[in-house]
């Protein structure tokens, strides 16, 4: 990525719960956030370092999310030797997203309150 880096925000549902690791510059956590976009959802990599790796990593598949961060391009080589290039998104704030959710949710729609 070149020049300043823009902050960006997401809305959306955890597609996997958080995975927490620990490397050499101290604790990290990866997800994936599913973000509505009319007909087909885009499912975004993030990634939390150090302190705001721990409130990432407290959170569950399925809840509603608001991240915040930094967009991140990184090329790498694969297992066929072809380079590629993927982006995702470092986390500097996270939480939970307490809006309403207007939709109905599958349940409620075959007549069952969640």
């Amino acid at each position: 990525m070149t020049g300043p880096a823009r902050l960006v925000a997401v809305v959306g549902r955890l597609s996997r719960s958080p995975n927490m690791r620990y490397g050499r510059k101290g604790p990290f956590a990866i997800a994936g956030v599913v973000v509505p976009n009319g007909r087909e959802p885009v499912l975004v990599e993030v990634v939390a370092y150090r302190d705001v790796a721990v409130p990432l990593s407290e959170l569950r598949k399925g809840d509603r999310v608001v991240v915040a961060g930094r967009v991140e391009e990184r090329k790498w080589t694969g297992g066929d030797g072809r380079e590629r290039t993927d982006e995702r998104l470092v986390v500097v704030a996270v939480g939970l997203d307490v809006s309403p959710d207007l939709r109905p949710q599958r349940s409620e729609r075959k007549g069952r309150v969640t």
